[in-house]
């Protein structure tokens, strides 16, 4: 079996400095800017996705990571059109696998199940 490749400048540890640009907590506002901006992309153009994905990485340990996450989860919510649904009603139909904006939509045109 290969061996797979160290990223280069880290360690074996895990452990990552923290270059992502972000101190946490985030604040409500980087948290909605991080989120708009990795949404508003395309598959070839990835960066703000990873932008996310690395400040997460980098403060793996940060006790103020789980309020950032939170943020960006609300920011998240109460830009789509399922805000009107109760925001930990909303993680829990994702947890479960189903699909909050497809059950809004049915709700709103009349329908029992979305298709």
């Amino acid at each position: 079996m290969p061996r797979k490749r160290q990223a280069k400048g880290t360690k074996r540890s895990g452990r990552r400095p923290k270059e992502s640009g972000y101190s946490l907590p985030l604040t409500r506002k980087q948290a909605r800017d991080l989120v708009w901006e990795a949404l508003n992309t395309t598959s070839d153009e990835p960066e703000p996705f990873v932008k996310i994905l690395l400040m997460i990485l980098d403060n793996l340990h940060d006790p103020n990571l789980e309020e950032s996450i939170y943020h960006m989860l609300w920011s998240s919510f109460n830009g789509s059109l399922v805000h009107s649904m109760e925001f930990h009603d909303y993680l829990d139909r994702i947890r479960q696998g189903r699909n909050p904006l497809a059950d809004t939509r049915c709700r709103l045109i009349g329908r029992s199940k979305p298709k």
